[in-house]
């Protein structure tokens, strides 16, 4: 929160990490120091805590009598910090299996004479929402500079803050 002149303006949302139907927990980073607030609103749940002094935030499900949430329930947050309230961020309950994994098509061959250094950025499928890894699990995910290599690459798509299984691509 910051005051311009006379304006005020309010502080930026805070994060939701993703929620699956199995947690019983719901985390996220936010301003430390700020309040948040948590809605449920198909549930007629609300709650505060403050943001720890590491940005981090914790809501454990199981102080509200609750083991997990189902699978497309609505969770709304939003933080106040010096009495401003930033605005409400949504996150989307995800089963263990969603988002489905990515559809690619493999292998993907590049020819030397129409593209002579490929990079992640030409395999396909490509957006904001898709991420190319050089291994099945872990690891981070590549630039789209990454110059290519024969091998084998990941993809993966997020939805709500949820990272999909990984896609297998031979290039």
């Amino acid at each position: 929160c910051s005051i311009s002149g006379s304006v005020l303006i309010n502080p930026a949302a805070p994060t939701i990490n993703c929620i699956r139907n199995t947690d019983t927990t719901i985390t996220g980073t936010g301003l430390p120091g700020a309040n948040l607030s948590l809605a449920i609103e198909s549930l007629g749940l609300t709650g505060s805590i403050t943001v720890g002094n590491d940005g981090s935030w914790i809501f454990d499900l199981l102080n509200f009598g609750l083991q997990s949430l189902d699978s497309g329930t609505q969770v709304d947050v939003r933080q106040t910090l010096n009495s401003i309230p930033s605005a409400y961020v949504q996150a989307i309950v995800m089963g263990m299996n969603e988002p489905a994994a990515p559809t690619a098509v493999s292998p993907q061959n590049f020819k030397p004479s129409e593209k002579p250094n490929p990079t992640v950025a030409d395999l396909q499928p490509q957006g904001n929402s898709i991420r190319w890894y050089n291994s099945e699990t872990g690891g981070t995910p590549l630039s789209g500079t990454n110059l290519l290599q024969v091998g084998y690459y990941f993809v993966s798509q997020i939805t709500n803050n949820c990272e999909s299984l990984r896609t297998k691509v031979l290039v």
